[in-house]
């Protein structure tokens, strides 16, 4: 029963973002788009930020699951990260950081902005179920979904992966396309004349 299944559409996400002071912007860049735990993006450096691979490259230590992970850059993810990187304090190592110094704790400025954005129950750990469901709706492969958000079973891919009434209406869609494919292709076929 405690099994939490909030999730942010795409709005909200941009209501969002808007609302979040620059430091803790990242956060929700980087959990939107690649479903890191909320330690994993704290603990990032600029260093695991491969520019020419086009990746940030989470290292054994600092993932949960104790496996290193390569998570891909797309969307708003690198415009954002290009930008902390050149307005960055260089003695920090830090890529979430708040004037030099490793961003600790998110709790009042993350819930100012969510109750502003009108998301007031958000937590950092739903951008987890957000990335994966985001994924899995353009298509991305559920193991590729594993491999870039950390999780090594499908149990744990299922219980994250929220189906909505969205999803049920496109798969109502795709069907109704089906129907109509088949529809019209046996129009086209000639009737067997035996």
């Amino acid at each position: 029963d405690n099994i939490r299944e909030g999730f942010l559409e795409h709005h909200q996400y941009e209501s969002l973002l808007r609302e979040l002071p620059g430091h803790q912007k990242l956060i929700l860049v980087i959990g939107y788009h690649l479903g890191t735990r909320r330690g994993e993006m704290l603990k990032l450096r600029w260093d695991q930020v491969d520019w020419d691979g086009n990746a940030i490259r989470l290292e054994r230590r600092q993932t949960k699951s104790k496996q290193a992970r390569v998570a891909p850059l797309y969307g708003d993810l690198r415009p954002y990260l290009e930008t902390a990187h050149a307005t960055r304090d260089p003695a920090c190592p830090f890529i979430v950081s708040w004037k030099g110094q490793p961003v600790g704790d998110l709790k009042t400025a993350w819930k100012t902005a969510c109750r502003s954005a009108g998301v007031p129950e958000l937590h950092v750990h739903d951008l987890r179920r957000t990335a994966a469901r985001n994924m899995i709706r353009s298509g991305v492969s559920e193991k590729q979904v594993m491999a870039i958000v950390g999780w090594r079973t499908h149990e744990m891919l299922d219980r994250y992966n929220i189906i909505d009434e969205r999803d049920v209406q496109t798969a109502g869609a795709r069907m109704e396309r089906h129907f109509q494919e088949q529809r019209q292709r046996n129009r086209n076929e000639t009737p067997y004349q035996g």
